[in-house]
């Protein structure tokens, strides 16, 4: 138990202040509104049938720009859980209405259950990957939604996008196969739409999401319910 809670510190302590400023530099240039409202957008295509207000977790909100988004729907009760105390700092001044933890989600615990769990662009940096999976499911209530974006690595632009990625943290670089088979293990997936993304000189970050790519796009967003 020491050296889990060891590891967990360790682990927690990698995603400073100087970690975000080198992988991803003005981290807003990268999730520009139009990316968040992407998300926003196929969450709202596949929310549960319930009429109260939904309890919504983003895991690895990072500065808090999604969560920020959903603050103005009345239907959603906004929470965020990340390892970065510098992240929950930077989300706390985005979205004042939000519920924030800093927390490993491995002794995550809160007193709730959630109606839809998110994690965009995460489970790549979490080495215990099955642990995590369960720890969403057990969080979610029945018929919870889960969304998630991983990087894939397999295809051309895959191939590229693995040749380019510099962050040492990203412990699971696989495929979109891989992917589709480990959330099948617990969750009915509902929808698979690729991403294409990438930072280009003078234009800027550029972000597109369509069912076209899925086979080609070097990120996909799942939507998925609890099976």
């Amino acid at each position: 138990a020491r050296q889990q809670k060891e590891l967990q510190t360790a682990f927690m302590n990698i995603f400073t202040r100087e970690y975000f400023l080198k992988h991803y530099g003005n981290s807003d240039k990268k999730n520009p509104p139009r990316k968040l409202k992407t998300y926003r957008d196929a969450v709202k295509e596949a929310l549960p049938k319930i009429k109260s207000k939904m309890r919504i977790l983003d895991i690895g909100c990072g500065y808090g720009g999604f969560l920020s988004l959903l603050e103005g729907e009345n239907k959603f009760e906004t929470y965020g859980v990340d390892t970065s105390s510098y992240a929950i700092r930077e989300a706390k001044k985005r979205a004042s209405k939000t519920k924030f933890w800093v927390k490993d989600l491995s002794s995550f615990q809160p007193k709730m259950r959630f109606h839809i769990i998110c994690a965009f662009d995460v489970l790549e940096h979490i080495p215990k990957l099955d642990g995590v999976l369960k720890k969403i499911y057990d969080l979610l209530e029945r018929d919870g939604r889960f969304f998630c974006v991983v990087p894939v690595y397999d295809g051309v632009l895959g191939g590229i996008g693995s040749l380019l990625d510099k962050d040492t943290t990203h412990v699971h670089k696989k495929s979109r196969s891989f992917w589709i088979k480990k959330f099948s293990s617990r969750f009915v997936i509902l929808n698979i739409k690729g991403i294409v993304r990438y930072t280009f000189p003078l234009i800027g970050y550029k972000h597109v999401k369509s069912s076209y790519l899925t086979n080609f796009g070097q990120a996909i967003l799942f939507s998925m319910v609890k099976a």
